[in-house]
């Protein structure tokens, strides 16, 4: 187990013994810790947090490490040098390890070896050879006897220039001397001198410290540093995927067949995909699709042809809206020369200029177009003549009034836990459906109560299973329980209702779906919220499945709602929404204002619903907060900040000086934006949005230009002053909606791609293919079609010619060349790093309009 690590902890790395103190530390994706440590002797180092542990630094090594942070090593350069020089590490074949500073051979007369002497030829067949470690040490020592030396390196590192602040190039001596095209890495510069372990990772795989992923440039790169110390080093790679491509992996590996033999192989075991999975693939197989006309057929509007449609009309249309008021499309902007800023600073102004355009639109979070829908259910519910409060009169006596409060609470808990059901379908168009869907249906409950008892006479375990889950709600329940009962007369199963037992690891039959009233009540609701065959409930949900990205494609629909057990398990939802009701009638008491130790207590007892993590509870609480008109102070995160969130992540990016607590960060947005009327769970919002597109800007800044720090603020700032709304206005439209807008449909990071697709900034693959003949239609044309309609192909009326011609397409954006290494991956969650600077100009030259650099980024 690692230690549970603090900035500034002394610590101790057991296997070196080396003392020093924590820089930073950050959780890997795999679970585990990493810290990064300033060591007495001036080395900063990667480790784990296992392989460290807690002690306390004497006073002259704590004298010692602040000379080092103000005194000599106060170059970042050069601690990211020295950080380099102890982490690479190269085994020959021989044994002997080769380190980032080696002795280089001379040739006889002296002078270095030269380009055509390290240059590998592609294409050679290497005769396949056992690895000898002692031959291969003859061999280095035959080379190295009476050679002269000098002291090199194989990665150095220096500044990239004063048009790039902030910004270092890892140059690699053995490739540049090899003549590879591709031998730079240019990497962000951290005042501590930390090295970003992605990187540092990436540069060591390159210098071929991890045998068994060596590619073709890094055999190349380990043959040319073979030759400059003498020492042998393996050419063949261990996967032949990895081979370099004009090499025959057939011709340098002979291919050894079986003999038949009769005994059969036993079968490769494979993972089967769970019945829930097959399930909805098969429904989704044959459920009727949304299509759109391209002018020639129509096509599904979720595959390529369909999304080529629906950009191309999009993209035109916009531009259109930017060429009215004189803003540019298709060119990019130069990177301007500003001072080094910290990675708070980049953070903080691009909330700020989301804020002032207008992208981050859901504030406050009433205006979200999924929490009024659930403000719209809400009300429904309230004047269901089943679901609403008992009205109290002064006529009442005093067991008429008691009576009528317990009714009155317990309506409420059923009203809360549909909430809890309508939240989880995500979308406006479905928490409708289901709010105006929940009706009673007498005729519907007996044959409820029918289906359970003729799956009780099939199977005892069953009909035990029914009486653990239903004995909690007999008494709210008690007139159809005791038909059910009158009905088992001819069933063979006898044993004590009155008597609970534990539910049996049996398969329920799905009569037990909906053990109650209540259950069959969202059950029925659930079912009616479906899309079916009407169009326009196919477009609502082909918008939102633009809106809303990721989770609700696979869960919230209202067959997974019922396949994650809702109705079975509905009793586990009344308890939680027991909670809720009694935490928000003391906040309504409260004038209308909620702590944040009950807001926390609501997160936590959301995880006890069906399908309900973390994050899905925070924004369940962050929703009906706002849906009863209840607000957050601006003294504590709390409950929005449980888990490694993107809220979290921007608390973290941000720093404690800007957003250590909600009103902190409310002064820090409000100093260019004037007053902001906010509570904790708008400035939540705040954050996750402004995450959102942060972490889209770095994921595209890898192989983009267009979208580094300075030249996506200057694209946002050339935009009209209304552009967000216009942008939304013509969303809706395309999909024949009407729009409001106080009504926000589309996230902060949506608008910000479909800005810079308008722009011509963005490079889409959907863009490359042919426009459609469909553009001069003024909205385009949808069809439900099913497997087993008539065919695709359907004659559209042909639209007026427009009477000016629309504006070109959107040009792609220019990448990045890269040849012998590739890039780094993308990575859509952030974790807070010092090392990660995001907004650095890193293709500042190519932005600018001059020769695109040599180095490719990482």
């Amino acid at each position: 187990m690692g230690i549970d690590l603090r900035r500034d902890m002394h610590v101790r790395a057991r296997r070196s013994g080396a003392r020093g103190v924590v820089l930073r530390h950050w959780r890997h994706t795999n679970g585990h810790i990493w810290a990064e440590v300033r060591f007495v002797n001036g080395d900063t180092a990667t480790v784990r947090s296992t392989h460290l542990e807690r002690i306390t630094l004497t006073e002259e090594e704590q004298r010692e490490l602040s000379s080092q942070s103000a005194g000599s090593l106060t170059d970042p350069l050069e601690l990211m040098q020295r950080t380099i020089d102890r982490s690479i590490k190269v085994t020959g074949d021989c044994g002997t390890a080769i380190t980032n500073a080696f002795d280089e051979i001379l040739r006889p007369d002296g002078t270095p070896l030269t380009e055509a002497e390290l240059r590998t030829v592609r294409g050679q067949v290497i005769p396949e050879e056992p690895l000898d470690e002692e031959k291969a040490k003859r061999k280095a020592q035959q080379v190295r006897e009476g050679r002269q030396t000098t002291r090199s390196r194989q990665l150095e590192v220096r500044y990239a220039g004063e048009h790039e602040p902030g910004i270092v190039i890892i140059s690699c001596n053995v490739c540049r001397r090899r003549g590879a095209s591709r031998h730079e890495w240019r990497v962000a510069l951290d005042a501590s001198g930390v090295m970003d372990g992605t990187a540092l990772h990436k540069i060591r795989s390159h210098c071929g410290q991890f045998a068994s992923v060596r590619h073709a440039s890094t055999l190349e790169h380990c043959v040319a540093l073979g030759r400059l110390t003498g020492r042998v080093f393996s050419q063949r790679a261990s996967d032949a995927s990895r081979l370099p491509a004009k090499r025959s992996y057939k011709a340098a590996v002979p291919v050894v067949r079986k003999q038949a033999t009769t005994t059969p192989s036993r079968p490769v075991k494979r993972a089967r995909p769970s019945k829930r999975a097959l399930a909805a693939e098969e429904a989704a197989k044959n459920a009727p699709r949304l299509q759109i006309h391209d002018g020639r057929k129509f096509v599904d509007v979720k595959r390529d042809a369909g999304r080529s449609v629906r950009y191309h009309r999009l993209a035109r249309r916009l531009q259109a809206l930017l060429k009215e008021g004189n803003h540019a499309v298709g060119q990019s902007y130069p990177v301007q020369f500003r001072a080094p800023r910290s990675t708070s600073d980049r953070c903080l102004e691009l909330a700020r200029l989301l804020l002032t355009k207008g992208l981050v639109a859901k504030v406050p979070v009433a205006k979200a177009a999924d929490v009024q829908a659930l403000r719209q259910a809400r009300l429904a519910l309230e004047r269901h003549p089943q679901l609403c409060d008992i009205p109290i009169t002064s006529a009442m006596d005093t067991e008429a009034h008691a009576l009528a409060l317990d009714e009155t609470r317990v309506r409420r808990i059923e009203r809360m836990a549909l909430l809890f059901v309508a939240h989880q379908l995500w979308t406006p168009a479905r928490v409708r459906r289901f709010a105006s869907a929940v009706n009673e249906d007498d005729a519907d409950d007996l044959l409820r109560d029918a289906d359970c008892a003729k799956a009780a006479c099939r199977d005892a375990d069953a009909l035990l299973a029914w009486r653990a889950s239903d004995e909690a709600l007999r008494s709210e329940d008690s007139s159809r329980l005791d038909a059910w009962r009158a009905s088992l007369d001819d069933c063979p199963v006898r044993c004590d209702l009155d008597t609970p037992s534990a539910r049996p690891p049996t398969k329920l039959d799905e009569a037990w779906n909906a053990p109650s009233a209540a259950a069959n009540r969202c059950r029925r609701a659930l079912r009616e919220a479906e899309v079916g065959r009407d169009e326009a409930r196919h477009r609502e949900a082909a918008l939102e499945n633009d809106v809303f990205t990721g989770r609700h494609r696979t869960r919230t629909t209202p067959s997974a709602v019922l396949q994650a057990g809702w109705t079975r398990r509905w009793r586990d939802a009344q308890k939680v929404a027991e909670v809720f009701v009694e935490v928000f009638e003391n906040a309504q008491k409260n004038e209308n204002t909620i702590n944040d130790a009950a807001c926390m207590l609501l997160v936590r007892a959301a995880r006890a619903l069906p399908d309900v993590g973390a994050y899905i509870g925070a924004h369940l609480v962050r929703s009906l907060l706002a849906v009863h008109d209840l607000t957050l102070p601006l003294d504590a995160w709390g409950p929005f900040t449980m888990s490694d969130d993107s809220v979290g992540q921007m608390r973290e990016l941000l720093g404690d000086q800007v957003c250590a607590t909600p009103m902190q960060l409310r002064v820090a947005l409000a100093q260019e934006l004037g007053s902001l009327e906010v509570d904790a769970g708008d400035l939540a919002l705040i954050l996750c949005e402004t995450h959102s597109c942060w972490a889209l800007a770095c994921r595209h800044a890898q192989h983009h230009a267009s979208w580094n720090h300075d030249a996506l603020l200057q694209a946002l700032r050339d935009t009209p002053v209304d552009w967000a709304v216009k942008v939304r206005e013509v969303l809706l439209d395309e999909y024949h909606l009407p729009f409001d807008p106080q009504v926000v449909y589309h996230p902060a990071h949506k608008l910000l791609l479909v800005t810079m697709v308008a722009k011509g900034l963005h490079d889409v693959n959907v863009l490359r293919m042919a426009p459609p003949a469909s553009l001069a239609l003024p909205r385009p044309v949808y069809r439900v079609w099913a497997p087993g309609d008539s065919p695709s192909r359907e004659e559209v009326p042909p639209a007026p010619e427009p009477e000016e011609p629309g504006p070109p397409a959107p040009a792609p954006s220019a990448f990045s060349p890269m040849e012998d290494l590739a890039p780094m991956p993308p990575v859509p969650r952030l974790a807070p790093t010092l090392g990660a600077q995001y907004g650095s100009e890193v293709y500042a030259a190519g932005v600018a309009g001059g020769p695109a650099p040599a180095a490719f980024a990482i």
